[in-house]
Parts: structure tokens; C-alpha cells; sequence
């Protein structure tokens, strides 16, 4: 049982030593509907009917190579379905089909206008956790409605070409300044080079971001282990060109070249009592040789305050 108070009788029925009583579910008065995109089982169907064979044939055979292989959804037959890849015992227990039309162009950008909850809908909600907008031109909703059209999925084409279109959006713009952008024909068409064109319109922002991300983790550092790092601007641009080349961000970047200062920063503090360290360019360069040259130089320092 699902119920909660099935459960609770269940249970309340293995404490009392009785057997769980089988539930039995009758199919009798349930309608199950399967719905599916089947992309050849309309070519399968045409050729079965030998309706495109090669040679001469009538002109009612002619024809019928140029109409839609989906047209002939609607004349399958169970065998079809198990040649296309259905088990017996499962087809056979649909005895109703209806074959639908395909879905056009128009009919796809129909749906990214004014259906309720569509797909395109759903990332604008994505991007708005962001708080980053997109406007979407119409000639793109038609360039996105007519790819779709080409998957010969129905409406789950619009998924996929979506997906293509906005993937690197999605990955890229979180961590820069940007919080808006326009979607045309040419970026559904190359979503990539046309993400690469808005970064560098607004490479001004995507650098005051970056710069952001810096002061961030500096932040994050003094308060998990309590040193305070001052990086210099040219430590900072440093960090900024290594995080665009490894195409990653700037606060994963400063994680990894900071990860094992804490430790070096204690035995420094320990013997030093410092706790403000500054950050030049050589440390982001080799950050490992510069924190060793550091708790030496401590070493060195203690001898001759001892002394």
C-alpha cells in the first residue's frame, strides 16, 4: 500500500503476527494511454505496402514517394509495431491506435508562443535564478520551430534544440556580469560563437565579475582560517587570463592555487604571528614555490629574533 493509512494497517497487522494481505488491482475500468514519437514505423508501413517500389508502377504508386513517410502511421498494423521493436504481449494489449499528424513548423512555434508552461518558458525561469533575462526574436522562435520540425520528434524537438542553443549560456554567463542578452536566428544557428560575441561586448563587465570572484574567496579565506590574503591587481589580472584560458571560474581557480596555504600560513603564523599575507604575481604563477619560500623564510626569521 501507498496510502499512509494502508501502510499504518500493514504494520500494525505484522506486530499482531497476521500475513500482509495482497492487494489485487483491477484493470477492468482503467484506460491506459501510451503516447510515442516513432520516427520509421511510418517508412516500415509504406514498404510493406510496396507503395515505393523501384521500377514501374502506377500513378498511384509514383505518388506516394512523395507523400510523408508519417502519413502511413495510420495504416500499422500490430505486426508493424512488433517489427519495430514492441514485445507481443505488450502491443498486443493496445488494441486502439490513432495515428496523429505530424507537428509543422507553424504548429511548433505555435507552441513556444502561447502554450502554458512551455519549454522555453522553463529557461527563462532557469535564467531568472540567475538573475539574468533573455529577449527572443521571432525569427528565432521560427529557426527554433523549423530544427524541430527536423528532429521528427514532435514537440521533444523543441528540448533538443533548445538545449543546444542555451547549454553554453547556461554555463557561462552565472559567473560573469551579464544579466541580459538577446536570442536571434544567428544564435540558434551557432549558439557558441554567438555566447563567445556577447562575452567580449561585454568584456568590461564579465572582468568587473571576475574581479568580484577574487575578492570573494579572499573573503571566504579569512573567515574558514583566519589569514587575511591582499592580492595586487597584477596578481589579479593573472588570475583572471588563467580562468578564461582553462575556461573555468575564477573562485574554482583561486581554490585550487590556494588549496594547501592554510597549512603553510599556520606554521608562518605560529612562528611569526602574522596573519596578513600579500599576494603578487609570482605566487599565482607558482603558488607552492612561493608559499615554501615563505615558511623558510619564518625559519629564518625566528632564529633572529631568538637571537
Amino acid at each position: 500500500p501507498q496510502d499512509m493509512m494502508g501502510q499504518m494497517k500493514a504494520f500494525m497487522d505484522m506486530q499482531k503476527g497476521k500475513k500482509a494481505n495482497k492487494t489485487t488491482v483491477s484493470t477492468k475500468n482503467i484506460l491506459f494511454i501510451v503516447s510515442g514519437a516513432f520516427d520509421q514505423l511510418g517508412e516500415n508501413v509504406r514498404k510493406r505496402l510496396n507503395l515505393n517500389r523501384i521500377g514501374f508502377g502506377s500513378s498511384d504508386e509514383l505518388l506516394s514517394s512523395k507523400v510523408s513517410s508519417s502519413s502511413f502511421l495510420g495504416k500499422a498494423e500490430t505486426r508493424d509495431f512488433i517489427d519495430y521493436g514492441f514485445e507481443p504481449e505488450f502491443i498486443g494489449r493496445l488494441p486502439v491506435r490513432v495515428a496523429c499528424e505530424d507537428l509543422t513548423k507553424e504548429d511548433l512555434s505555435e507552441i513556444l508562443r502561447s502554450s502554458e508552461g512551455n519549454v522555453l518558458e522553463q529557461y527563462r525561469d532557469d535564467f531568472g535564478g540567475y538573475d539574468i533575462d533573455f529577449k527572443i526574436t521571432d525569427d528565432a522562435i521560427l529557426t527554433i520551430a523549423e530544427k524541430a520540425a527536423e528532429e521528427k520528434t514532435g514537440a521533444r524537438g523543441l528540448v533538443t534544440v533548445l538545449e543546444r542553443t542555451f547549454r553554453d549560456f547556461k554555463f557561462e554567463l552565472p559567473s560573469t556580469g551579464i544579466r541580459a542578452f538577446e536570442v536571434d536566428s544567428d544564435t540558434v544557428h551557432s549558439p557558441q560563437s554567438s555566447m563567445l560575441e556577447l562575452l567580449d561586448q561585454n568584456r568590461d563587465q564579465v572582468d568587473d565579475s571576475m574581479i568580484y570572484d577574487v575578492d570573494r574567496f579572499t573573503d571566504e579565506f579569512k573567515r574558514n582560517h583566519g589569514f587575511e590574503l591582499r592580492i595586487r591587481k597584477p596578481a589579479k589580472i593573472a588570475l583572471i587570463k588563467i580562468a578564461v584560458e582553462e575556461n573555468r571560474s575564477v573562485f574554482a581557480l583561486c581554490e585550487r592555487k590556494f588549496s594547501d596555504f592554510q597549512h603553510g600560513l599556520s606554521i608562518i603564523s605560529q612562528r611569526t604571528g602574522k596573519t596578513t599575507f600579500v599576494i603578487d604575481k609570482k605566487a599565482i604563477e607558482d603558488p607552492d614555490k612561493e608559499l615554501s619560500s615563505w615558511v623558510v623564510e619564518s625559519f629564518g626569521q625566528s632564529k633572529e629574533t631568538s637571537e
